[in-house]
């Protein structure tokens, strides 16, 4: 897994053709995600914690990790009794990252990090912490966000439809 900073983490967006702005407080805006493509589903996250385990692995499986999958965490202070901030540096410290969670809020994941990218999101989807996974083989995007909902976003209708269907067996 390669760690990057806001600033790299917003040109792999960019560059992977994901519309993310930047606020005047440096943190993304995804606002335009559902409008990047007209497939998207826009969802409660399941309130178990089995279920956000299972939500977070079967994201993470079924989009391809072959050009790698950007997985931006931000804004994990909002609800400071939510969280817990030094489990994420336990993780990301077993990942081979030193930098802080402010210094390096991009994860990027290969093939190899499959197990390491569910980590990442299971912790952003139990604390309500915004994560922001994107794709760079089909454009697929995912959104959880402390505002407590999560939007799938596709490119192609065969992958909306394999969200929703992924959705149907993991959330229900």
């Amino acid at each position: 897994m390669r760690f990057l900073t806001q600033e790299d983490s917003f040109e792999w967006c960019k560059h992977h053709a994901f519309k993310v702005t930047v606020s005047s407080n440096g943190l993304y805006e995804t606002r335009d995600l559902e409008s990047v493509s007209s497939h998207s589903i826009r969802f409660s996250p399941p309130s178990d914690s089995g279920k956000k385990v299972a939500l977070a692995r079967a994201i993470v499986e079924q989009w391809e990790l072959k050009s790698g999958m950007l997985l931006w965490v931000q804004n994990w202070g909002v609800w400071p009794s939510s969280g817990h901030l030094p489990l994420m540096g336990l993780v990301r410290t077993a990942l081979g990252e030193k930098r802080s969670l402010h210094l390096t809020p991009g994860h990027l994941a290969g093939l190899e990090d499959k197990d390491a990218a569910v980590s990442i999101l299971v912790v952003s989807l139990e604390f309500f912490w915004d994560c922001l996974v994107c794709t760079a083989e089909d454009g697929n995007a995912f959104f959880t966000s402390h505002d407590e909902y999560c939007v799938i976003s596709c490119r192609s209708v065969s992958d909306i439809k394999k969200a929703e269907n992924l959705l149907r067996s993991v959330c229900s």
